[in-house]
């Protein structure tokens, strides 16, 4: 009897042995799917479909200039911002870069596919929406002309093909907010720039028939859950594009703020709420210097997961001290030499061609760039504009538009490495025929002959700064021919780009490439 208690009771802790075990090997087992499910969450990935219509029927509504310019700069913020490019389905109606782009995506992309007309928006909007998971993030933009029908409580989004007799040509607000309601994606962002000021064309064949609001309205359908929305203006205002900023301004200040100015809290982290606030603040601020006008950005949101992080800020130093960064332009060499750096604030040396040469002092922060013509003391040539604009890797781009010399255009600068201008060198002018030999370099100072077989040789003294190289008539020996005008340029690995003034001024640039000593 003794013997089967005992044998029961090793049973029995057996028993309770296999089943502590089992237990265990379950929460394991359990951890082991947590963990899978928080490696996945993580691992979602990000979509976007953006949408973008400028040229539009003539006989429907008339033309819009830089709707485009914002889709296709809000493309290349959210590729840098970590959106795989593959998952960016891009809609416009630039059919040369469309076939560019279908090109790179693979042979079976057909650019025709990609145009914004109506029935092909719904088709890739319900294919990117569909096939969403809970763990995925999704934007889509919408940048072109918005109509209100007196008779219709909904807001439409016009495609390229949108006849205005026709509201099934359109796309309803209401529908897309149903779409992303439906769709699994866990963070879902709708930006809608589409309610510019008098949409119909002089041309317009509907203007007679079709009856629209001459304000703009919200949608009347709630935002659904799990949607962030912002629209590029409240109700009863317009948005409008400015020739100066290259884009529509609610477009411009929500790609500045995704590319880092709207990270109020100086985390390195820009959050839904911080670009909504951003652009809300500075559209409003931008519409009512510039314009006289009330454009303020709208703002919808029932997302409840929480701040949805955009993108993470690199905060390594955008713009070192000694850094020198020289521009590409078409008519003259531009170069920014970093000479001071405290906290925000720089000063650098700026030049642009033979003619003008200054010092500009500025701030920096958060990849936006700045200086302001008071701030600006002018060693030679004018004082210019003030200048803005957003530095991205080894690039910064740079609008001015104010007096004396308003320009929509933006310029590159790429930083330059280290120059090769050194003892010894010898650069040939291949058009001209000339040499420029360096006989000695000390410092930020040189030496150098310039010699023409027929009829120069000059000896020059000058300055150069990393990549940037410039001597002036002042300072030139002429031993045969004439002293010869200022000159200026710029260094790039082994190639000289130089321009100078009178006398023979030229506003070209030259090509000198590096010739191996004797």
């Amino acid at each position: 009897m003794a013997s089967t208690n005992r044998a029961a009771g090793h049973e029995s802790m057996r028993a309770k042995t296999i089943g502590c075990g089992a237990k265990i090997f379950r929460s394991l087992i359990a951890a082991v799917l947590l963990v899978a499910g928080g490696l996945r969450a993580a691992a979602g990935e990000n979509y976007a479909l953006l949408v973008a219509v400028g040229d539009y029927d003539l006989k429907e509504l008339r033309p819009l200039k830089f709707t485009r310019a914002d889709i296709l700069d809000f493309q290349k913020t959210l590729v840098e911002s970590g959106f795989p490019e593959r998952n960016i389905v891009l809609m416009h109606d630039d059919l040369p870069k469309l076939v560019a782009r279908c090109q790179q995506l693979g042979p079976d992309v057909k650019a025709q596919d990609y145009l914004p007309e109506g029935a092909k928006i719904r088709r890739e909007l319900e294919l990117l929406l569909n096939r969403l998971r809970a763990d995925d993030a999704v934007v889509v933009a919408f940048a072109g002309h918005g109509v209100q029908f007196r008779d219709d409580k909904r807001s439409y989004y016009c495609p390229a093909d949108t006849r205005l007799e026709q509201k099934d040509s359109l796309i309803a607000i209401e529908d897309v907010y149903s779409a992303l309601k439906d769709s699994a994606a866990g963070r879902k962002m709708l930006l809608v720039d589409a309610c510019q000021n008098d949409p119909q064309s002089s041309l317009s064949r509907s203007r007679k028939t079709v009856d629209l609001e001459s304000v703009t309205r919200p949608p009347s359908q709630p935002v659904p859950e799990g949607v962030v929305a912002l629209f590029s203006c409240k109700p009863g205002q317009k948005s409008f594009e400015m020739p100066e900023l290259g884009h529509g301004i609610f477009f411009y200040h929500v790609l500045e703020g995704w590319k880092g100015n709207a990270d109020a809290n100086k985390d390195g982290k820009i959050s839904h709420e911080e670009l909504a606030r951003y652009a809300e603040r500075q559209t409003a601020d931008y519409a009512a210097a510039k314009l006289k006008v009330s454009q303020t950005p709208l703002s919808e949101s029932k997302f409840s997961g929480g701040d949805w992080i955009l993108r993470s800020i690199d905060r390594a130093d955008p713009l070192p001290v000694g850094s020198v960064w020289v521009g590409d332009p078409k008519e003259f060499t531009t170069s920014l030499t970093v000479t001071k750096r405290e906290g925000e604030t720089f000063e650098a040396r700026f030049t642009a061609g033979a003619g003008f040469d200054r010092i500009v002092r500025g701030t920096v922060a958060n990849g936006a760039i700045g200086w302001f013509r008071k701030d600006v003391q002018s060693l030679r040539g004018g004082l210019g504009n003030d200048n803005l604009g957003t530095i991205s890797g080894d690039e910064i781009s740079i609008a001015y538009g104010t007096a004396p010399n308003p320009s929509s255009g933006r310029f590159t600068l790429q930083r330059m490495k280290d120059d090769k201008f050194q003892k010894g060198s010898v650069w040939l002018n291949e058009k001209a025929g000339s040499t420029l030999t360096v006989i000695d370099r000390k410092d930020g100072t040189f030496v150098a002959r310039m010699y023409h077989p027929k009829g120069l040789d000059r000896e020059i003294k000058g300055t150069v700064s990393g990549g940037v190289i410039s001597w002036f008539a002042k300072d030139v020996r002429a031993k045969i021919g004439t002293v010869g005008g200022d000159n200026y340029g710029a260094i790039r690995g082994e190639t000289i780009d130089m321009s100078w003034s009178g006398p023979g001024t030229a506003s070209g640039m030259f090509t000198l490439k590096l010739q191996k000593p004797q």
